[in-house]
């Protein structure tokens, strides 16, 4: 009779527990959620200053599918909100030559940041790039500038497979190997050909340590070059990070977010919202599955009925202990409901 009683009071004190934390949880992501509306730059900009007061990386973890608009319009969404911030880079998950490309043809629209890119080099972007900086070169007598030549002259290599991109991806980063050796070799003759600012060019897509398949693993590449191109920190300007969410959640150690975390440079320095995707679809099918775990049951519903809108920033750097469960991937979620 004595232990059922105790089992009926720890069953109450149980219930009124979990009562208690929802009814916390709801009033929290209610007083601390966000609009975001993407036509109208001006509508979070304090928000924004405001949660980067001593940090330096804003982090937009991409969430459901890198196929969804909702991306390209968050990109132009936070670029507008933080060129107000003296934004020095935006790091992109693609190639030094994407991003290369990228400021080739921002030149001319007065952008005043750097795109930066940390992932490995993709075979298009590095024929782009290679064919601007060598079009007027003769690659009489310079084996690498002749491979080179080869490379854009023979664009077969563009279409290995069109049903498998990683093995596209395995066959060029051998053509890349090869010209890292050739680039070495060459550095004298390639100097007297090129102009100072291609040879640097040439030389900075050549040195990229990120070369992991896209089947390996890419975070410490990432990283690795992330971390390059920010030390020394400037300490007046922001940066940003656009990567998908398989990289950016905070308690993923070996991510590439957990990995800047254990650095001197970066940690406790960054802001990071990732996205959760509410009955979002790509391509038509909807999309399951989700790398928050918490994001269930009456979680998720009290996340659904704090929601304002489509899209909803919720701040969660300040949860009460009973909610720090919240802060696993970090302090801003961007919750997205019906995006495409």
């Amino acid at each position: 009779m004595k232990a059922c009683t105790i089992l009926s009071i720890s069953v109450f004190f149980a219930t009124c527990c979990i009562a208690q934390n929802l009814s916390g949880l709801k009033d929290y992501l209610t007083n601390n959620s966000h609009p975001v509306t993407l036509n109208d730059f001006a509508e979070e900009s304090g928000f924004f200053k405001s949660v980067m007061r001593g940090k330096t990386l804003f982090v937009f973890g991409e969430g459901g599918s890198h196929s969804l608009e909702l991306n390209n319009e968050m990109r132009v969404y936070l670029l507008q909100e933080f060129s107000g911030m003296n934004l020095k880079y935006f790091f992109i998950e693609y190639g030094r030559t994407t991003a290369f490309n990228y400021n080739q043809d921002s030149r001319s629209m007065g952008v005043n940041f750097e795109y930066k890119g940390i992932d490995m080099e993709s075979f298009r972007s590095f024929y782009i790039a290679v064919r601007r900086i060598t079009t007027e070169v003769s690659p009489d007598g310079i084996d690498s500038i002749k491979l080179l030549h080869d490379i854009l002259i023979d664009t077969s290599y563009l279409h290995y497979d069109n049903a498998d991109r990683f093995r596209n991806q395995a066959q060029f980063l051998k053509l890349y190997a090869a010209l890292v050796r050739l680039f070495l070799h060459d550095s004298s003759a390639l100097k007297a050909c090129l102009s100072p600012e291609h040879y640097r060019a040439l030389g900075y897509f050549l040195s990229n340590p990120q070369t992991a398949p896209p089947e390996g693993n890419r975070n410490p590449g990432m990283a690795q070059n992330l971390l390059a191109e920010i030390v020394p920190v400037d300490t007046t300007a922001t940066y940003l990070l656009d990567i998908g969410s398989a990289h950016s959640l905070l308690n993923r150690k070996q991510g590439v977010i957990g990995i800047l975390n254990n650095t001197g440079v970066l940690s406790n320095k960054m802001m990071i919202m990732n996205v959760y995707c509410d009955n979002c679809s790509s391509h038509g099918e909807l999309l399951k599955g989700s790398l928050m775990k918490f994001m269930k049951g009456s979680v998720l519903e009290a996340f659904r009925n704090s929601a304002k809108g489509d899209l909803t920033i919720f701040n969660l750097a300040n949860v009460p202990a009973g909610l720090g469960y919240l802060r696993e991937y970090g302090d801003l979620i961007l919750f997205a409901r019906n995006q495409q």
